[in-house]
């Protein structure tokens, strides 16, 4: 049987020009693209922004496939993976530097399949920026939990590129050293701290380790609450005080986490544009609970506060076995009949009093009406020894602030903003790199010990700030030290140098020399033991200078030394002979303080 011919409606050579017609059109946009790709790229550089930014590229594969019919959606996908990947190329080329070149050699890229994506998904994208740079795989082999592709490296610019498109991608390649922080993790995210005041935090220093995304603090009133979800686009952030409870309402769903404990740290944007919110704070106390060795397990824990954080302190000590209970201001359990709980083994503080600015408060002013404690946590950790633990110190209590809580907590959120990739630092590198930069070095000692110079060596060879209380007294007096003494007497110079220990010992991560008898009051014993220790710096009596020297050239330097040597030996976290040169000095305070570089 004869078919029915089919009407051809233009000839053969007229469909094919049209279609070079078409092509020429496309060329031409595409170079178009890759113009404005470089003036893309041009200013994240300028702004310190990373070049992947992945969400963006999945919204924009999304939106030019929608609504096709599947062949056609196919086509596009890959057309645009490939001109994705190509844009990123031509970003990437100007930041790496042409001393980091890659070995010559097969490497293999291993790209993880995250919850959401498929092994397919990733496999194209993988293949995508393998050809955009001319490369063709010598194997691929999808899995369900990550593919791996083996390329060939040249040792050029070409391969170098490529390695660092598929980092940014989140692959783990073998045999390649590219270290640049645009290559990190979370590239193109916007995440940030969510809170009222947020001028205390040390969270935006934190995840600047941990992963490329940018952290913004997010300081928001009350009232502006359901603005900012409605207004900013984040993609995770983290929630302090007071919203922990109050951004519940604006979540789509909960984790069990949160849920248990009822308040929210972190807040994630899934792909649908939904937010789940979670409790990273719970692993952070668990983490305070075993660094601290005490087995919490039968014995009775006050927590200070009914808020977000009290109640996730509750819900760990609860599932370790703990007996915990809440003090309130005005609940059945408060602060006038606390001690009506004086078999308590363990207290916590999960409320912001002592907190910086305001430092020199303490939920608890007495302990004695709390005999049998055997820790004090405090979830504050700035300053990094409060006035609760101070007081706990001087009862011979161990006490621990709320840095590793704060470390573990970002920790564990930025692997939810990062669909569970591993972020850049550990746990234990990362608190003690802030715990160290963090902390003051202060100097004390007899009049003419060389507090001052030794204290400007340690600054020139930490590269910090150097504070020289007498030089701040005198600068703020306008007139010297003898001068103070001669016109106003004694104490009105003692009043002026605690005003200025206090300014000086609520900074953090800076060097203070104190004057001979800064320590004699207690006031700014406590202030510099806040955010530092110190270093006794002794000398022969007869080899200390007393020329204008007001309290030295008024008495005997031994009175002096007798009357004072308690105080400087007794709140000296390590004594230090200066009698040789100031850098020797210097660099054996360094040691002891784990300082050394």
């Amino acid at each position: 049987m004869n078919q029915p011919q089919q009407k051809i409606s233009a000839p053969l050579g007229d469909l094919r020009e049209r279609i070079d017609d078409i092509d020429g059109k496309l060329s031409g946009l595409i170079d178009e693209r890759m113009a404005v790709a470089d003036e893309v790229g041009a200013r994240k550089r300028r702004l310190g922004l990373a070049v992947h930014a992945l969400k963006r590229e999945e919204a924009l594969l999304s939106r030019i496939t929608s609504g096709r019919d599947p062949e056609t959606s196919h086509v596009l996908h890959s057309v645009y993976e490939v001109l994705i990947a190509g844009s990123r190329r031509r970003q990437l080329a100007p930041i790496l530097s042409p001393e980091d070149l890659p070995e010559k050699g097969s490497c293999e890229a291993r790209l993880p399949v995250l919850p959401g994506e498929s092994s397919r998904s990733v496999t194209a994208k993988a293949l995508a920026a393998l050809l955009a740079g001319g490369f063709v795989p010598e194997a691929v082999i999808p899995g369900g939990d990550a593919v791996s592709i083996t390329f060939r490296s040249e040792g050029d610019q070409a391969s170098q590129i490529l390695i660092a498109d598929l980092i940014g991608l989140g692959a783990t390649v073998r045999r390649s050293e590219i270290r640049h922080k645009a290559l990190r993790p979370g590239a193109g995210l916007l995440c940030g701290l969510l809170g009222r005041t947020l001028s205390h935090t040390l969270s935006p220093a934190i995840h600047k380790e941990l992963a490329a995304y940018a952290y913004k603090c997010f300081e928001v009133e009350p009232d502006r609450l359901d603005k900012f979800f409605a207004s900013v686009p984040f993609d995770g952030v983290n929630v302090t005080i007071p919203y922990k409870e109050a951004v519940i309402p604006f979540l789509a769903r909960l984790t069990d986490r949160a849920e248990k404990v009822g308040a929210v740290n972190t807040i994630i944007r899934e792909a649908d544009g939904s937010l789940t919110g979670d409790n990273t704070d719970y692993a952070g106390f668990e983490a305070m609970i075993a660094a601290s060795g005490i087995d919490v397990k039968g014995k009775k824990a006050l927590i200070l506060g009914t808020g977000g954080a009290a109640k996730c302190v509750f819900s760990v000590l609860r599932d370790m076995g703990a007996n915990p209970k809440m003090v309130s201001r005005t609940g059945d359990l408060n602060y006038e009949n606390i001690a009506r709980e004086s078999d308590a083994a363990i207290l916590v503080n999960a409320t912001p009093v002592g907190m910086y600015p305001r430092a020199g408060a303490a939920p608890v002013e007495n302990l004695a009406i709390l005999p049998h404690l055997e820790f004090v946590f405090d979830l504050i950790y700035n300053p990094a020894r409060t006035k609760l633990m101070l007081e706990a110190d001087a009862r011979g209590i161990p006490s621990m602030n709320g840095l590793l809580m704060l470390v573990v907590q970002a920790i564990e959120a930025s692997r939810r903003f990062l669909w569970n990739r591993e972020p850049a630092a550990n746990t234990a590198g990362l608190f003690r790199k802030l715990a160290l930069e963090n902390e003051n070095i202060v100097l004390s000692g007899m009049p003419g010990s060389g507090k001052s110079t030794v204290g400007r060596a340690i600054a020139s060879a930490l590269g910090r700030e150097f504070i020289d209380l007498d030089d701040a007294i005198e600068a703020a007096a306008d007139c010297s030290i003898p001068e103070i003494f001669a016109r106003d007497g004694e104490k009105a110079f003692r009043d002026l140098e605690t005003h200025i220990t206090q300014l000086a010992g609520a900074r953090r991560g800076v060097v203070i020399a104190t004057g001979g008898g800064t320590l004699l009051r207690e006031k700014n014993r406590e202030a510099l033991k806040q955010n530092g220790r110190i270093a006794l710096l002794t000398r022969p009596l007869s080899d200390l200078p007393v020329a204008g020297r007001p309290v030295s050239l008024s008495k005997p330097l031994t009175q002096i030394w007798e009357e004072r040597k308690d105080i400087y030996l007794g709140n000296a976290d390590v004594t230090i002979e200066n009698t040789g040169a100031p850098e020797d000095a210097a660099a054996a305070i360094l040691r002891a303080f784990g300082q050394a570089r």
